[in-house]
């Protein structure tokens, strides 16, 4: 019988609890990382917040491995499920983190 490896990933509180603080933060589950983003996942919207680990710069996913930056208001309302639209507040595709 074969058996599957997958790789762990460490959960990371830092740079969550360093943006929305240890009581909030207790409402999202980690959900692992792309690079040094950390993903976060709400336990009732199921809407997500992503977070650099070192920077705290939030960012919204765009689909096909590509993370544009936000504010962070912008990041905790999304997740929150409230669907705020980042178009048009100035990012640029030079600013887009990709695969």
């Amino acid at each position: 019988m074969a058996v599957s490896s997958f790789p762990t990933q460490t959960s990371n509180w830092t740079p969550l609890i360093d943006l929305v603080g240890r009581d909030f933060a207790q409402a999202f589950m980690f959900v692992g990382n792309f690079g040094d983003i950390m993903i976060y996942r709400h336990c009732t919207t199921r809407c997500y917040l992503n977070v650099h680990i070192s920077t705290g710069q939030t960012y919204r996913y765009c689909g096909d491995q590509c993370y544009l930056p936000i504010a962070p208001e912008m990041a905790i309302a999304n997740a929150l499920g409230q669907c705020v639209c980042a178009e048009g507040k100035g990012e640029t595709a030079s600013q887009r983190i990709e695969s």
